[in-house]
């Protein structure tokens, strides 16, 4: 017999049906070990009362019990004419070891305020397990008084 001459391709024919669901693979290689960490423990500082009579600009200070604070909030009892007017570390050269508020007070009316801090600690130090207690300690300087009425 002679062999046959190949001919034209044919149309494909329709998708099969999906064969069964193939077993788990092996778990991978364990990942190595990331950096280490910017931070050895991050504390919020307890709360710190504070108040300001009517129409008065104050600076608290609010410090760390251990490490470096990174962040500071202010909280006050109502909404009413009070603003931050600045905030920050300090001291401004070197570590800072406190956070500075300078609030103004507008309104008539005396406002309690409360002060927290954020410190942290750097990596490899023993704080991370032990835990640090935040004593806050404030100091209040009265800049100035406002004197005069605010006019309505």
């Amino acid at each position: 017999m002679l062999p046959l001459a190949a001919g034209a391709t044919g149309p494909q024919g329709p998708a099969g049906t999906p064969g069964p669901k193939g077993d788990t693979g092996a778990p991978g290689p364990a990942a190595p070990p990331g950096p280490a960490g910017a931070f050895g423990s991050i504390t919020t500082g307890l709360p710190a009362p504070g108040a300001l009579s009517a129409h008065e600009t104050a600076l608290f200070v609010i410090h760390c019990a251990s490490g470096t604070p990174i962040s500071g909030s202010v909280l006050f009892d109502a909404i009413r004419s009070t603003v931050i007017v600045s905030d920050g570390p300090t001291p401004e050269n070197g570590t800072p070891n406190g956070w500075d508020f300078t609030v103004r007070n507008d309104d008539p009316a005396p406002v309690s305020i409360t002060f927290s801090l954020v410190c942290v600690t750097p990596a490899g130090r023993d704080s991370a397990t032990t835990p640090q207690a935040q004593h806050p300690r404030i100091v209040k300087e009265v800049i100035r008084k406002i004197t005069k009425p605010r006019k309505a």
